[in-house]
């Protein structure tokens, strides 16, 4: 059934320009089903199911496309409480390998006429993710969540600021349902960086790597 869902949708894709692909991950939560099989934990041993990760391919006019990817896992007990030893594990090894899998599937589905920007949260600001190959016509929007270093600007928050603001937006922000929305003022800069390897990785030739940062 996906597989001819993802067709459809790479159909679709093939009459636009453009395409965002957002990647995302969600809990499927089944702790009021105790006779289901198969099940992990999610964020606490009170909450089992299923991690569900999908790429949702959205023209530019944001009109849903369709799932170009599609990963479901289920988390073994005995990596509960381990998170403190993520860092010490190659990527292939962590649940972070999703986001490069989700995108080097894209790129393997998504024909090179059309653009393709990958889109997604904090949770994907992984080195190894940027120093990823990516065909031409294939980027890249991340939601910044740590410091990195940058060749010659030392770190990137710091680069960033000492840039102009080129433009300034006023948004509504809402928290929840029975809270009154609060205006925020979003100031705009970017600069093109490159990023230095993280710590871990200086030992390895070529793997700083460049790109636009706001």
């Amino acid at each position: 059934m996906l597989d001819g869902h993802i067709r459809s949708t790479i159909e679709r894709i093939m009459r636009q320009d453009c395409v965002l692909l957002i990647q995302d991950t969600t809990n499927l939560d089944f702790a009021h089903h105790p006779s289901t099989k198969g099940l992990g934990h999610l964020d606490n041993l009170a909450q089992y199911g299923m991690k569900l990760h999908t790429t949702l391919a959205v023209s530019t006019a944001g009109v849903p496309l369709g799932l170009v990817d599609h990963q479901m896992w289920a988390r073994p007990p005995e990596t509960f409480g381990r998170s403190n030893q993520r860092q010490r594990r190659p990527t292939a090894e962590k649940e972070s390998q999703r986001w490069l899998t989700s995108l080097e599937r894209a790129q393997q589905r998504v024909p090179e006429t059309v653009t393709v920007v990958t889109i997604a949260d904090s949770e994907a600001d992984i080195f190894d993710l940027f120093a990823l190959p990516r065909r031409e016509g294939s980027h890249i929007l991340i939601r910044a969540t740590h410091n990195r270093r940058v060749e010659t600007a030392g770190h990137l928050w710091d680069a960033i600021r000492q840039k102009p603001v080129t433009g300034q937006y006023t948004l509504e922000l809402r928290r929840k349902e029975d809270v009154p929305t609060r205006q925020a003022r979003m100031s705009v800069r970017y600069a093109t960086l490159t990023i230095q390897p993280p710590k871990s990785r200086l030992k390895e030739p070529g793997l700083a790597t460049a790109g636009n940062f706001g």
